[in-house]
């Protein structure tokens, strides 16, 4: 992750979730499913 990245997902008005992928796209995009569901 680039700090650029996570700036322009607060500041460009897509909402919460675009900052969050922009932190941790791995698990917003389907990897790591098994760490994930142990979390949920």
């Amino acid at each position: 992750m680039k700090n650029s990245n996570c700036h322009s997902a607060i500041t460009s008005g897509q909402g919460f979730g675009a900052t969050i992928k922009a932190i941790n796209g791995g698990e917003c995009n389907g990897g790591h499913s098994a760490q994930v569901n142990s979390r949920v």
